[in-house]
């Protein structure tokens, strides 16, 4: 061998055994696989029925590399935020149990989010359905007035049949067609969450119908180059869409047996459970004797006692060692179960004195309880709770100042309607014929107003007086505190006043969406958030209703007063193609910086 060639080879050989020894350290520590990004639902199973009025447990296990938290949205609404004992890290399976008793007969739907240490969406479930069904009779329909025949002076004259005759309708020319309501609709190939998903539509997109499904919950429609279904909750149909025919289903897909509920992770997962997006505090009294705000043993908690007569408390615990239990919220209900271990439980219209009640059964299977006494001031006046109609209803009339009312209907014949809440915002719509609707921050006597047309085509009202107890202690609309009728921290990751979410300036009439390339409009964001230490709005590519945008921004923004909302205009052509997000990122007072509020927008 040449000494060349051999020399060359000498210089080689260290590196030769570095590549293996490199190549076998990787066949022995092999890298961590990756955790597959998923979230399934493991209770109750698809279309389930359940009566109004009964306790069911919500089970789901998300998969992922870093999972933080998990958001439980129960009809469009925030019901409960479960979180990580260490959110910064996150867990890579997160299990999820939470009780919810539906209270209104109908179709609900159940969407679990799951979100990263960074506060965004990692992967959500599809829309879980559930049928609830009223065990009491439905409410008669109201029998149609019959007019006194007129006398001879009021009769109209013959020669006038206009007005003595009412043309027929013209029969309806227009298309069967449907408009996405909801943030999107996921297309199926068939009329249950079980088939195969096609892809999906977004808010306000519109398809032509081609049929219904026997039960009259999915629609067909025209999708691509042929047929895919809808869920009827997420959409909104015309009047020509109620005459299609029943369209067949093909053969449902086999579904694999659902996993086993998974086991709570290490540590402890603690749900919030808010009671509504808007979240309005009900005053504590300031001339009140003290009463205990916790338990014997430390463990059952309330955020305020004693309570006015009519208003309400919010009721919390965290329970070491659990392994089941009830709580008794002292209404004559009597102990309601399966709670969780941690939780935060409204207790409604608290008109006399109660005794609140936490058991449980710990890890040794040995029974444990903890108890508080609500001490009540004042009197709740007497007020009606039912229309003069029976179909608008309150659960309970009076209410404290400051407090949340619940207004619920059931009404028998339906095709459209509206609500007004008293608050000046006037009628608003579109209602579904059976709700329950929150009605937070009542300081002063409203009027409600249920407005409908049945399915003659007739107008049909009805109205309840809402009545207030006691005074709410007046608030500078820019001092942010609990007392604040604008407070969110309620729930714990949102420490501050909000009194205009992020939203667009014209009520999203012209919500961006489908923006065309290059489309020279300006459109206009505001909000009004105060209480913080700073907030910047971003916009980043987004991939939930579209392929993603190319770049993203963020805007650093001085925040807004109590008083005056904050706006940013920007023009559509600045945005190249692909789906963009805008969303607040809030710096609240203790340094932390979390994301409120949410908008989307695609240029096509």
């Amino acid at each position: 061998m040449s000494d060349v060639r051999k020399s060359s080879l000498q210089r080689l050989t260290p590196v030769v055994v570095s590549v293996v020894l490199l190549l076998a350290a990787c066949s022995i520590f092999p890298s961590s696989p990756k955790q597959p990004i998923k979230f399934e639902v493991t209770a109750p199973t698809a279309n389930a029925q359940v009566n109004v009025g009964q306790s069911l447990g919500i089970q789901g296990l998300a998969t992922a590399d870093a999972i933080s938290k998990v958001d439980v949205v129960i009809d469009n609404e925030l019901y409960a935020t479960l979180t990580a004992p260490d959110q910064t890290k996150g867990v890579s399976s997160f299990p999820v149990t939470v009780p919810w008793t539906p209270k209104a007969a109908g179709t609900h739907v159940v969407v679990m989010k799951a979100f990263g240490p960074d506060d965004k969406v990692i992967v959500s479930t599809d829309p879980l359905i559930i049928t609830a069904k009223s065990l009491l009779p439905p409410t008669p329909a109201p029998q149609p007035t019959v007019p006194a025949p007129p006398t001879q002076a009021a009769q109209i004259p013959a020669q006038n049949p206009a007005a003595t005759t009412v043309p027929a309708a013209a029969p309806t020319t227009a298309a069967a067609e449907l408009t996405v309501v909801n943030e999107f609709a996921r297309v199926r190939s068939g009329p249950d969450t079980g088939y195969t998903q096609l892809g999906q539509l977004s808010q306000n997109d519109k398809a032509t119908v081609k049929g219904k499904s026997a039960d009259g919950k999915w629609w067909q429609i025209v999708y691509k180059d042929g047929v895919g279904w809808v869920f009827g909750d997420l959409v909104k149909a015309n009047d020509a869409a109620k005459t299609v025919p029943v369209a067949s289903a093909p053969p449902l897909p086999t579904q694999a047996a659902a996993p086993a509920a998974p086991a709570p992770p290490s540590g402890n997962v603690l749900a919030t459970l808010p009671t509504a997006p808007v979240v309005s505090a009900a005053p504590a009294p300031t001339t009140a004797p003290a009463a205990a705000r916790a338990g014997g043993r430390g463990i059952l908690t309330i955020d305020q006692n004693p309570v006015s007569a009519g208003g309400t408390v919010y009721a919390s615990w965290n329970i070491p060692s659990f392994r089941d239990g009830s709580f008794d919220k002292g209404d004559g209900g009597g102990l309601k179960g399966p709670i969780a271990g941690s939780m935060r439980v409204e207790v409604p219209y608290v008109a006399s004195q109660r005794t609140l009640t936490l058991q449980w059964n710990d890890t040794n299977g040995s029974a444990q309880s903890d108890t508080i006494v609500i001490a009540v001031t004042g009197s709740a006046p007497a007020g009606a709770t039912t229309g003069g109609r029976g179909i608008l209803r309150l659960e309970a009339n009076p209410i404290g100042a400051g407090g949340t009312a619940y207004a619920t209907w059931n009404i028998p014949s339906f095709r459209e309607g509206s609500f007004d809440k008293g608050d000046g915002a006037g009628l608003k719509g579109p209602i579904a014929a059976n709700m329950r609707v929150d009605i937070s921050g009542v300081t002063n006597q409203r009027s409600l107003l249920l407005r409908w047309i049945d399915t003659n085509g007739a107008e049909q009202t009805d109205t309840i007086v809402l009545s207030v107890s006691g005074t709410a202690p007046a608030a500078s609309a820019d001092e942010c505190n609990a007392s604040n009728p604008y407070w969110r921290g309620r729930d714990p990751s949102y420490p501050f006043c909000v009194k205009t979410d992020l939203e667009w300036n014209d009520g999203g009439q012209s919500n961006p969406r489908n923006l065309n390339f290059n489309q020279d409009q300006q459109y206009t964001l505001k909000w009004n958030v105060f209480g913080i230490n700073g907030i910047t709005l971003h916009v980043d590519p987004n991939s939930q209703f579209g392929p993603a945008g190319n770049t993203g921004r963020s805007v650093p923004i001085n925040g807004s007063s109590g008083s005056d909302n904050a706006t940013y205009t920007f023009n559509g052509r600045d945005f190249g193609g692909g789906c963009y997000k805008w969303e607040l990122y809030i710096v609240r007072k203790d340094g932390k910086e979390v994301g409120h509020n949410e908008k989307f927008m695609c240029v096509k």
